[in-house]
């Protein structure tokens, strides 16, 4: 209940517009995974949608590791996953995002020591995928960046298309640029019908793997 509520407070001390420090994380050859062909296009186009941005950094190949992922996700506000998802419904808390020394699980997002989450964005497979026995009570990626404290989260429920996902995510951070030109994070909901519409066949060949969740 706690995270809960501090997912919807914000800092009064800090500006809208100062509170817009994002990192782009990815990484395309994690150790026993399949290549990710895509992951570069898809942080390539993300920095130039989110180059008004105060803050954007970009980390990825031999720089996206376990270490230096959870210094940065204590650093920025909003935060892109660009990688590998591997659930783990029998054991959630080891569910994980591969990177490139190893599984960076849910045990290591609770841990991070975030100063004011705000957005993430887990462009990876089965984000949102925990025990079918009990889906109410499930724990996976995506709810676990929730109870770290994330205002909104986009995951996935099905695999990712690889060969898409940089035209995906350019389309949804069109559409998370407000009025003003600044990054809003409850435009989530608005910004995910905007690109699902804009992709139709990726509904109808994934049946939906997409979803915003919002506290």
């Amino acid at each position: 209940m706690a995270a809960l509520i501090r997912a919807r407070r914000c800092d009064p001390s800090t500006s809208v517009f100062e509170r817009k420090r994002f990192i782009a994380i990815g990484q395309a050859k994690a150790v026993g995974e399949s290549e990710l062909v895509s992951v570069g296009a898809e942080l390539d186009n993300i920095g130039l949608r989110v180059d008004g941005s105060p803050t954007f950094t970009r980390i990825d190949r031999e720089e996206s590791c376990t270490s230096r992922v959870v210094e940065e996700l204590g650093k920025n506000d909003w935060v892109h996953l660009a990688c590998h998802g591997i659930p783990n419904p029998k054991k959630p808390f080891e569910s994980a995002f591969a990177l490139r020394d190893g599984r960076f699980t849910i045990q290591h997002i609770i841990g991070c020591d975030l100063k004011n989450p705000e957005f993430a964005y887990l462009s990876a497979c089965h984000t949102t995928v925990g025990d079918e026995e009990s889906p109410d009570e499930a724990i996976h990626l995506a709810s676990a960046m929730q109870f770290a404290g994330f205002c909104s989260v986009i995951g996935t429920m099905w695999v990712v298309d690889d060969s898409e996902t940089n035209k995906t995510t350019s389309t949804f951070y069109k559409y998370m640029v407000d009025e003003s030109g600044r990054l809003d994070h409850t435009r989530a909901a608005f910004a995910l019908n905007k690109t699902m519409n804009a992709n139709e066949y990726l509904i109808y060949r994934f049946r939906g793997c997409t979803r915003h969740v919002d506290m």
